[in-house]
């Protein structure tokens, strides 16, 4: 588990989320693997003002995450070629959230 704090907007996870895809897939390809890579993402923003603890932000990322490894395991989601995510259930769209 670790965890990314960068700089931008909720946009900018969608092209991060879309080459960390991309490079599983690609390691997923190589012949006689015998295990299959995967991982679950926890994406979240908060405005450069706030004065959210660490803690929180950290909180509320892992939740985050944990929603999307559920999902992941019903199938309940799809990723769209603009990374964003598409909930099969709710029929709406959140970026890696």
């Amino acid at each position: 588990e670790f965890a990314v704090i960068a700089l931008g907007t909720k946009e900018a996870l969608s092209p991060a989320l879309q080459r960390l895809d991309a490079a599983v897939e690609v390691a997923n390809q190589r012949p006689n693997l015998p295990y299959k890579l995967s991982f679950s993402s926890g994406g979240i923003t908060s405005p450069p003002d706030s004065e959210e603890s660490l803690e929180s932000l950290l909180n509320r990322a892992d939740a985050a995450m944990y929603r999307m490894k559920r999902r992941r395991k019903t199938g309940d989601f799809e990723r769209q070629a603009d990374g964003s995510i598409e909930l099969r259930t709710e029929h709406t769209a959140a970026s890696a959230e």
